[in-house]
């Protein structure tokens, strides 16, 4: 399929995390490696990660759904990465019905169970804690491509930052040592890991503060449940109001004594009466099929999705409820 393409469009999910760029990114550059006469296109449609700066590469439709359509209308071959779902791939009803309309141009790279697809051109699904690390295994690990360090630097910012520095890296998955460390070895001296874990650690914007105490004060604990949620941006761009939520999830919600989940919930940026929560959970407890139920997606621990309600204390309430259930289950 992609010796036979000239145009080949990238795509991941919106609300990027390091895993969904890095993907992205990884992938574009084994692509230009292995293919350099080839159109390779990765599509955002919203900024890149804060401290990443990818415009060069990336074509960003966050204002501009026409340019999506277009691209996504020319392309021989298109590639969904950490997603399996148009509705979390792209933004805009109008590109939604045109990569419908070419779903049969589509692979699909990810690394959860389920799948909400009916028509493909190919799914490539593997329950694993990364799909950076997944990419590494299929293209360089069973179609040998060649990988240069741009490429094993955007892998490694995808499974560090969705393992959380191995954090949530199950023990049966201990082979991924192995991929970090031929990583690092095509890193040579064009780069390191320091910088890459710099760039994946959590900075409060400085006019962010007011957002903080918000999330804090809307804070709930109870039993192994911990969750807290935000309304008000006080002037944050989307990227910097997401990057508090990010703040409030790790350095507080994660580190309370015999919490088993953990969760936030905050406004999108673009749909109004939509609200955005990222699931957490540890050990043994899965908080995908709850994603899976209101169209989101992700693994065992760490999922995220979208509800629609009146604000968002009612979209904490509604996720609260859902959590006591899935634990007194």
């Amino acid at each position: 399929a992609i010796a036979s393409a000239q145009r080949i469009v990238l795509l991941t999910h919106t609300s990027l995390d390091p895993d969904a760029l890095g993907s992205l990114l990884g992938l574009y550059f084994l692509l230009k490696l292995n293919f350099p006469k080839k159109q390779i296109l990765p599509i955002i449609f919203e900024p890149p990660l804060p401290n990443k700066t990818y415009g060069q590469f990336i074509i960003n439709a966050q204002d501009n759904y026409s340019i999506a359509s277009k691209y996504l209308t020319a392309a021989d071959l298109i590639f969904m990465v950490d997603t399996t779902s148009i509705n979390r791939a792209v933004k805009g009803e109008e590109v939604k019905r045109v990569l419908e309309a070419n779903a049969l141009k589509i692979i699909m790279i990810d690394h959860h169970a389920t799948s909400d697809r009916k028509q493909a051109l190919l799914e490539l699904r593997q329950p694993q804690a990364s799909c950076a690390q997944w990419i590494y295994e299929i293209f360089a690990k069973h179609l040998n491509w060649q990988i240069n360090w741009q490429a094993a630097y955007n892998l490694l910012l995808g499974i560090l930052g969705d393992t959380r520095n191995f954090r949530y890296l199950p023990n049966k998955e201990t082979f991924v040592f192995g991929y970090v460390q031929e990583l690092v070895d095509k890193l040579g001296s064009k780069s390191n890991l320091r910088e890459i874990e710099e760039s994946l650690e959590l900075k409060l914007p400085s006019k962010g503060v007011a957002v903080f105490k918000e999330f804090v004060s809307n804070m709930e604990i109870e039993g192994s449940i911990a969750g807290a949620f935000g309304e008000s941006r006080h002037n944050l761009s989307p990227t910097e109001f997401s990057e508090v939520g990010t703040c409030v999830l790790y350095s507080i919600l994660e580190t309370v004594k015999n919490v088993k989940i953990y969760f936030t919930v905050r406004p999108d940026p673009d749909e109004k009466g939509l609200y955005r929560c990222s699931l957490r959970s540890k050990g043994n407890i899965d908080v995908s099929a709850l994603a899976q139920k209101y169209d989101g997606g992700g693994h065992k621990n760490a999922s995220g999705c979208g509800i629609y309600a009146k604000g968002a204390k009612d979209a904490f309430k509604q996720i609260w409820k859902e959590l006591k259930q899935l634990v007194s289950n």
